[in-house]
């Protein structure tokens, strides 16, 4: 098993992992190629044999890119981004089905962190909450990350402007929340 910098041939696997996990059209095969391309934009993959079972990604933003694109001017996140002039956010954390329970998503936000740990940042992940599941809840916590706050309805929006189906919820709206975790990095 290897993790790897994303490659335009990781793609189309990417897809396939992303309706089963999301639901159909949650990610575009544009939407991943602005990562192959974009400087602040970074995605790992983990490979076993040759075949594609897990990848993250994760984007920087500069304090008032984040405030605008990201927190909608939400006043509360104000004072926790203060004295960061670089923000970090990671987007998705995916392992294929029959893949799970190994480690392979701590391993891969591992190695982010390892990529991150010589710069000041501030890291956040903003956790799908299904019901009352979150997503990645513990292996945010064993990382050291706090929870800050929920978000309800989080991908409403979303999920309208961009037509896609909730594996959870079905046909927009999702109604799913988020759970936005925060760590300090170094």
């Amino acid at each position: 098993m290897i993790i790897a910098e994303l490659k335009k041939e990781h793609i189309p696997p990417i897809i396939v992992m992303c309706n089963n996990v999301f639901g159909e059209n949650y990610i575009q095969p544009n939407y991943l190629t602005e990562y192959l391309d974009l400087e602040h934009k970074n995605c790992l993959v983990c490979i076993n044999d040759g075949i594609v079972i897990g990848f993250i990604t994760y984007e920087a933003f500069n304090r008032n890119d984040f405030l605008q694109e990201i927190l909608k001017d939400n006043e509360s996140f104000v004072s926790v981004i203060n004295g960061f002039e670089e923000l970090i956010i990671i987007k998705q954390v995916v392992v294929a089905s029959n893949y799970r329970k190994q480690g392979i998503a701590s391993s891969l936000l591992k190695k982010v962190l390892e990529d991150l740990k010589h710069r000041n940042h501030l890291i956040f992940c903003f956790a799908w909450k299904k019901n009352e599941n979150t997503v990645l809840k513990n292996i945010l916590k064993r990382a050291n990350f706090k929870i800050k706050t929920t978000i309800e309805n989080y991908w409403e929006q979303d999920s309208l402007v961009h037509q896609y189906n909730c594996s959870f919820c079905g046909s927009p709206p999702c109604v799913c929340s988020s759970e936005v975790y925060i760590k300090k990095c170094p």
